[in-house]
């Protein structure tokens, strides 16, 4: 952020089944699969059954991370420790200290789940790695942020500006950091969901807010390096803070996608979500 990022390592982990309170999946197991988490037809959130051998609904090429909050919540009491990566790759997001968990929602907007961020000390470790994005960078998200000061939705970093790649907000803005560059613009809008995307490819990058692009900015593509500090909801930008809202989907490649392909990304989003039009 053009001010304050992110840090640590989680584990894959291999996990078994069991409920929650009210029911709820506590944990899923088995072998990563597109679409059903580290499952072959496992539980899903709200005791749905996930089919694993569907069809994606979005582009499966360079796809590195996938968390939505309707598949691969770990949760036990509305307290989320694990957030499962339904891209095959196993890049889960994960929270160990009970005090710090994120809280999962059932209807958190739009009558849909969401991953409730306190903007205290909630937030969620994500493994190493994110090294390579010569290719370019799709990264986009669906939230609901109640503030807008400072703070990153998704960082990855080896320390305050330090090869750090975000997604956030900044002086009720959102904002796109590769590094010491930024693509900066569209409020945010506190009280409805909103859909991002980051897109950048070896020359400039783009951000777009519920489908219309607010802001572009020629910024190189970031360094090939292990990025060893990365997480959902923390920054370790010095004056900010945790993110603040709730956050329904997480998608990224490690390449930057087609006209066609971003279509596709951003019509599943607002469909699947019913916002963001």
């Amino acid at each position: 952020m053009t001010s304050g990022g992110a840090g640590g390592a989680s584990s894959g982990g291999t996990n078994s089944a069991g409920a929650g309170a009210g029911g709820i999946p506590i944990s899923v197991g088995g072998q990563p699969s597109i679409g059903g988490g580290h499952n072959g037809g496992a539980v899903g959130v709200g005791g749905s059954e996930v089919d694993a051998g569907e069809v994606p609904p979005i582009p499966v090429l360079g796809l590195r991370l996938w968390l939505r909050a309707d598949r691969g919540v770990v949760q036990k009491d509305g307290a989320v420790s694990q957030w499962l990566d339904q891209s095959g790759g196993q890049t889960d997001a994960s929270q160990a200290m009970a005090g710090s968990q994120p809280k999962f929602s059932a209807t958190g907007f739009n009558q849909h789940p969401t991953i409730v961020f306190d903007g205290v000390d909630d937030y969620l470790k994500l493994p190493t790695g994110f090294s390579n994005f010569t290719a370019g960078i799709s990264l986009f998200t669906v939230s609901q942020a109640t503030v807008g000061d400072c703070a990153s939705l998704i960082e990855l970093s080896n320390g305050s500006e330090d090869n750090d790649i975000s997604v956030g907000y900044y002086k009720d803005a959102w904002q796109f950091e590769v590094l010491d560059g930024d693509a900066t613009g569209g409020k945010v809008d506190p009280s409805a969901p909103e859909m991002l995307a980051a897109l950048q490819d070896s020359t400039s990058a783009r951000l777009q807010l519920n489908g219309v692009e607010v802001s572009k900015a020629d910024m190189p593509l970031p360094v090939q390096t292990v990025r060893q500090q990365n997480f959902i909801g923390q920054t370790l930008y010095g004056s900010c803070g945790y993110f603040t809202g709730q956050v329904s989907e997480i998608i990224l490649y490690d390449r930057r996608l087609t006209t066609v392909e971003l279509a596709t990304v951003e019509a599943y989003l607002q469909d699947h979500w019913s916002c963001c039009k």
